[in-house]
C-alpha cells in the first residue's frame, strides 16, 4: 500500500468530522466549509539527485465533498473492525487550503498525535484512492524543495 494513502484519509477523515489538528504543538480545526483546496505535494529526485517537488491541487469543491464523504464511509467501515493503526513513515506533503490564512500541512510526525484516527492497510482503499488521485482535475507544477 502506498504510504501517503494512509495520511491522506486520515487528514480528511479529521477534516470532516471537525476533530483538531495538531501542528507543531498548537491546537486548531478546520471546519469542511473553510476549505478551499486540498494540495498533494510529494518529493521526488531528478537525475542529478537533486530533489523537487510535484503537486497536484484540487480546488473543485464538489470533488472535496466528494472525497470526504467517500472517506467517512470508509472509515466507519474500517472501524468497526478495530484494525491496527499504520506505519508512520510518509512521504507525503498534504496542505488543505482554506480562507486567507487557514491552511493546515501535514507532514510525515503528524502521524503521531492523538487526533489521527486509525487508518488501514486495505487493497480496497488503496485501489480506490490510488484512482481518485491519477484522476483529480489538477493543476500540476515541478518546484525547487521547500522547507516548512
Amino acid at each position: 500500500m502506498k504510504k501517503w494513502t494512509a495520511i491522506f484519509m486520515a487528514a480528511v477523515l479529521l477534516l470532516c468530522s471537525g476533530c483538531n489538528f495538531k501542528v507543531q504543538k498548537d491546537s486548531f480545526s478546520i471546519p469542511q466549509e473553510m476549505v478551499k483546496g486540498i494540495e498533494f505535494q510529494r518529493e521526488y529526485f531528478n537525475e542529478e539527485g537533486t530533489a523537487y517537488f510535484r503537486r497536484k491541487l484540487v480546488s473543485n469543491q464538489t470533488d472535496i465533498e466528494e472525497i470526504c464523504t467517500m472517506i467517512r464511509t470508509l472509515s466507519v467501515e474500517r472501524a468497526s473492525r478495530n484494525e491496527p493503526h499504520p506505519i508512520t513513515d510518509f512521504p507525503l506533503i498534504i496542505i488543505l487550503r482554506g480562507d486567507k490564512d487557514h491552511h493546515l500541512i501535514l507532514t510525515e510526525d503528524m502521524a503521531f498525535y492523538d487526533q489521527i484516527p486509525y487508518v488501514y492497510k486495505d487493497k480496497k482503499i488503496f485501489e480506490t484512492f490510488k484512482t481518485l488521485y491519477d484522476n483529480l482535475d489538477y493543476e500540476e507544477e515541478d518546484t525547487e524543495p521547500e522547507r516548512f
